[in-house]
């Protein structure tokens, strides 16, 4: 089983973005919380975007055409989404927003909604350890919802500093919350070894995509490439994901391409590579290169 962002789309939007992924050869799609859902100038749109039943149920009935499953929907996430905010009432409106989606993934049959524990850094006035308590209680909430509904309810690995130490104290404290593994993520901050196989009993959905380990004092990029177009171990990604017991989808997160098409190709030959823990063929010219 594969599975590729629709993101791959998101600069032709009038392309048949399902129609396209099915014909590279995947057999399920990754979605976005705000994927079709609503103008593209609503100030709102990737923060918050509730569907409604028809635009739920048009969405589920596109995918039965092509005959695709979804692995996971990524939840929002942003200043506006902030479940460490110092005010508690706008914790509420996130925890409201993410709990919901929950229920959105139901309807679209979705294994799993990915979660980060927070976006950008923790408010300065608030410590750490009370930031984690807040996370816990709010994922504890939005893990059990989505269990009752046959949901799994992810957190993923973050690129470094306090975003990991706060995933570590929120998976500890909440029995009901799954690991997400994001391979460029773990390139980036260095540590693989952390995560796995530490949470691999709690392993159920991965981001898969390339990038750049970066050098000492330079800024990690988070590229969001097409495995193949960067410098990650992929047989070792395998390997390590293999040890855990990982059986679901080799899913792909990666970034909008100008020709989404073509790209589709190589991304489902890539994802392909890394299932049967070879190397993915190196991207065109210009892709394999560091930035």
């Amino acid at each position: 089983m594969y599975a590729c962002t629709t993101a791959l789309f998101e600069r032709c939007p009038d392309l048949d973005a399902f129609g396209a992924l099915a014909g590279a050869g995947f057999t399920h799609v990754n979605l976005g919380a705000d994927y079709r859902y609503g103008d593209p100038s609503d100030p709102l749109r990737g923060v918050l975007l509730l569907a409604s039943d028809q635009s739920l149920s048009r969405l589920r009935r596109d995918l039965d055409a092509h005959g695709l499953g979804v692995d996971w929907v990524h939840a929002p996430y942003g200043d506006r989404l902030s479940l460490v905010s110092p005010a508690c009432e706008e914790r509420a409106f996130p925890l409201a927003s993410h709990t919901f989606l929950g229920e959105q993934a139901a309807r679209l049959g979705a294994r799993a909604v990915v979660f980060h524990a927070y976006w950008r850094a923790v408010p300065e006035e608030v410590p750490v350890p009370v930031a984690s308590r807040w996370l816990a209680d709010a994922f504890d909430q939005i893990a059990g919802r989505a269990e009752r509904l046959g949901v799994l309810a992810c957190l993923e690995n973050l690129t470094a500093g306090e975003s990991n130490v706060c995933t570590e104290a929120v998976l500890e404290a909440v029995p009901a919350l799954r690991f997400c593994y994001d391979a460029g993520h773990a390139n980036l901050a260095g540590n693989a070894a952390r995560w796995l196989p530490r949470w691999a009993g709690r392993l159920s959905a991965v981001h898969l995509h390339d990038n750049y380990r970066p050098s000492a004092g330079q800024r990690p990029l988070d590229l969001h490439r097409i495995p193949g177009e960067g410098d990650i171990d992929w047989p070792g990604v395998h390997a390590l994901l293999s040890a855990a017991g990982y059986a679901g989808p080799w899913s792909l997160e990666i970034h909008p391409q100008a020709n989404p098409i073509p790209a589709a190709a190589r991304a489902c030959a890539a994802a392909r590579a890394v299932g049967d823990g070879q190397t993915p063929p190196k991207g065109p010219p210009g892709h394999a290169t560091p930035p």
